[in-house]
This record gives C-alpha cells, structure tokens and sequence, in this order.
C-alpha cells in the first residue's frame, strides 16, 4: 500500500543528487504519476530540466539542451522553458548580428538556419532573417550581372535593418559599404563587357578571352558572358576535345581546314608553347605528356555550397598539379613554391595512380615513379634544393605542399583532395574533388561533400558531357522545380529546403 511512497522517497533522493534523469524515470511511472506529492515532484523536475536545458545551451550544447527543454515543456515548466527560448533566441540573434556586422550574411544564414532547424523562433530573428535573404538574394543578383536589382535589393535590406532594433545599426553599415563596392563592381563590370564586344567584333580573341575573364570575375554568373566565352573558346578550338589525326598533321581540325584566321593560328601555337600541356582535356585518350597534345583549359566546375564552402571539381580523367601559370594552367593550382608541372593522378577502371613529375612523397616516402593508390594517403610535393633537380632531388625545408587524399564513398571512384598545409589553391577553395561518375553532397561523413545540417543527400552526376543532380528532396534548378533529374549548367543555382548550391565554370 505505502509502495508509492517508497519511490517517491527514492525520486526525492536522486533529484537531491542532481540525478535528474532517474528522478523523472520514477515519477512518471504509472504506479506513482496520479498521487498529489508525484505530481508536485514532477513539477520540481519539470524546472530542474529547464535549469540544465539553459546550462547546456549557454555552453553550445544545443541538441542536448533543446531535448531538455521539450521534456520541460511536456513536464510542466512551461513558463521556465519559454524563458530559456527566449535567453537562447537572444544569444543565437547576437551570434547572427556579430557575422552580418562582419559582412558575412552567409555565415549569419547558418547560425539562424539552424536555430529555425531547432525551433527557436522569436520575433528579432525574423526581422534577421529578412535582412539577412535580401543581401544575399543581392549578391546572388549581382553575380547574374543584374546590377540594377542588386543595387535595389540591398537598398531594401539597409532600410529593414535600419528599422529593426538599435542593435542592427552595424549591419546597417556593413550593408551601406557593400553597397558602395557594389556601385564600383558595377560600372567596372559595364567596361570589362564593352571591352569584351568590341574585342569579339573586331576578331581579337586574345583580348576577347582576357577581357572575358575580367567581365566573370566580376559576376561569375553572368549569362551573357559564360555564353559568349564559349563561343569564344570555340573559335580558338580550345572549347573541345580533339585528338589530333594524321590528316590534319596534329593540329586541330578547325585551324587545317583554314576556318580560322591567322592570328587566331599563330595564338594557337604561342598558347601551347607557352601553357603546360597537362590542361589536355584527356576524356580524349591524349595523357598529359603528350608533346602533341594541343593545350585546352582543364575540366572543371567551382561548386559553391552556401554555408560550408567551396569546391574544385575536377572533372578529367589526368589531374595535373601544380604552380599557376597564365590562361591554361594546372588544373589543380597551389600557390607555393611548385614546379608548373609537379603532379599527376590518373583515374583508371575506377583507381588513381599519382605519377612525380618533382619532387613527391607519398605518406612520408619519396617516390620517383608512377604509383597506385589507395583510399586513404597523405601526399608531400615539396619544391627541390637549389640545383637540384628530377624526381629524387631533396625537398627545401618548409616549401612543401601536404594534400590528404581520401576516397570517402564506398560505392564512388570519385577522390577528394584537402589541403593539410598553410597553402592555397588558386581559386581559394576548401576541397578538390576528383569526380568519376558521382559526387554526393550531404550530412553523413562519407559524402565528399559534407553538409551537417542538410536532411538529405543530393548527388551530382555525368549525364553526357554535362552534368545532372538528383535528390530524395524537392529540387529547384535555376528556379524551376525539378522532378527526378535535373540538368546542371554552368551558372546554375541549385535550392532545396535547407541548402542553396551554385555551379560555375572554372
């Protein structure tokens, strides 16, 4: 009759001990939960639920603080716990305004996409949120060469700001110095694009490409431009493949049948003098040593996964790496002390083999010939002693370049290559992916891509000689829903429910 009693005495006791979970496991028994002194007991775990929920989460342990805080809630601590959201609401709102005052609304995005993920809501991070989708639909404007929206879009996001609470008035003038450098951007995108047409119109390809280059790196998704670049590198026979024939005494087609004026010939050959012959497009069969192989721009994709990074997706089947060096550099270009032509992975029947072409270690061996790989390595290129040189010649202490190369998916030759050292990769990027048939973008830690806070995975894939993506979730490519498979273009813009993915030409 008194056995009620008896565990309630024992729920009293581990509660007084701090043991909060075992006193909750006890006082919601059936035998126990309908006496008054239970559920008065309840009510002081209830709070002491929300007492840890507020620790936790002040110390970033936010999964296991909002678990508290739902147990508080269900217990009866409403009124506690809905003073935590509210402690919590305002330090996520601070976090956020620290990056937008930075200048960072992508990183401010996260920490309110995952907040939002978490369900904390509050007026203030609304108000954030908006601020925060305006500039970045503005710089998403703006890389479309959309100048006159982006400049109104980011006027619109000053004024939202403006109007929030007084906090925000440093992100009000983050957004007022964006807008000055947008204003510049612009009209220094208005000569590159002028300089682009006349150069085409009056056949000077050299100037044309050049000025290309300049137009993109002011709005690398700029339509009209990707568009017109790849006419150009048609003209120059640089947009394709194409292995050279006996008929043609190894030039391309283009140049023998006289299509293409002079000029354009003599660039041709000062090109592939002068570029290393490793940006080959070898989907052909040519390997990069090939002295015939006509030089082309490597294969290759900038993937732009907002709030995690950036990507280089090599998409040919012979990487080089090395030191850039004019218009058709290595495909992989790390800016250290590099020969311009220091290494090559090959991918074969689905494995790579890294060839030295200097000075390199594989996991702290040097090696001097071609040599296969597993899934997991860490390579060494170093830059050799001076006057010495080949492969065996010794690495110069501190130069060398460390690379982790991993393959992280079971079921995909895709490789991934991360820089271990202080260097960079020009562009700057997070990652290399070497993509076989399929790269995977998600939350699991074998994806080459990893995205903690997606909830599904989205897979790019070859279809042809371009590229598709395909998910479980709602896809929207380029602003229209997709529906099993989309095709990924250069400039595109993928968007799902909680990520945004851009693909760009590199």
């Amino acid at each position: 009759m008194f056995q009620w009693r008896l565990k309630l005495r024992e729920a009293k006791q581990a509660l007084t001990a701090g043991r909060i979970d075992e006193a909750r496991r006890i006082v919601e028994d059936v035998e126990l939960r309908d006496f008054l002194p239970a559920k008065q007991l309840r009510t002081e775990v209830a709070k002491r639920y929300a007492e840890r929920a507020a620790k936790r989460l002040e110390a970033g342990e936010s999964v296991a603080g909002m678990e508290d805080l739902a147990i508080a809630e269900g217990a009866g601590a409403a009124d506690e716990a809905a003073e935590v959201r509210s402690q919590h609401a305002a330090r996520v709102g601070d976090r956020a305004q620290a990056r937008l005052q930075a200048g960072e609304p992508k990183a401010a995005r996260a920490v309110l996409q995952k907040a939002e993920q978490q369900g904390v809501s509050a007026a203030a991070l609304r108000d954030l949120r908006e601020v925060v989708d305006l500039w970045l639909d503005s710089r998403r404007q703006a890389g479309l060469a959309d100048f006159g929206e982006a400049v109104s879009t980011l006027q619109r996001a000053g004024r939202l700001a403006e109007a929030f609470a007084q906090e925000t008035a440093s992100a009000k003038e983050a957004i007022d110095r964006e807008a000055v450098e947008l204003a510049t951007r612009q009209k220094q995108h208005a000569e590159a694009r002028s300089r682009l047409h006349a150069a085409a119109a009056g056949h000077d390809w050299g100037e044309a490409l050049s000025a290309a280059e300049e137009t993109l790196a002011l709005a690398p998704n700029d339509s009209v431009t990707l568009s017109l670049r790849r006419r150009l590198w048609r003209e120059v026979g640089l947009g394709q493949t194409q292995a050279p024939s006996e008929r043609t005494g190894g030039r391309p087609a283009a140049i023998a049948a006289g299509g293409v004026p002079a000029e354009l010939g003599r660039k041709l050959r000062q090109d592939a003098n002068n570029a290393p012959p490793s940006n080959r497009s070898t989907r052909s069969g040519k390997r990069i040593g090939d002295t015939d192989a006509v030089a082309a721009r490597a294969d290759r994709r900038l993937l732009w996964v907002d709030a995690v990074g950036g990507f280089l997706v090599c998409l040919d089947d012979e990487v080089l790496i090395g030191q850039p060096s004019g218009t058709a550099g290595p495909a992989v270009s790390i800016l250290a002390d590099l020969s311009r032509r220091h290494a090559v992975l090959r991918r074969s029947g689905g494995g790579y083999t890294l060839e030295p072409l200097g000075p390199v270690k594989l996991d702290g061996r040097e090696i001097t010939t071609a040599t296969a790989l597993g899934d997991s390595h860490t390579l060494e290129l170093g830059s050799p002693q001076p006057g010495a040189f080949g492969p065996g010649a010794a690495f110069a202490s501190g130069s060398s370049v460390v690379l982790k190369y991993t393959r992280p998916h079971a079921l995909s030759a895709t490789a991934k290559l991360e820089l271990q050292s202080g260097h960079r990769t020009s562009p700057t990027t997070d990652a290399i992916l070497l993509m076989a048939e399929s790269c995977v973008l998600g939350p699991a830690s074998h994806c080459h891509v990893r995205c903690p806070e997606w909830k599904d995975d989205v897979i790019l894939f070859r279809r042809g000689e371009d590229l598709a993506c395909r998910s479980t979730a709602e896809l929207v490519v380029d602003g229209e829903p997709v529906s099993g498979q989309g095709e990924v273009r250069p400039g595109a813009r993928i968007e799902g429910e909680d990520f945004s993915i851009c693909v760009e030409l590199a």
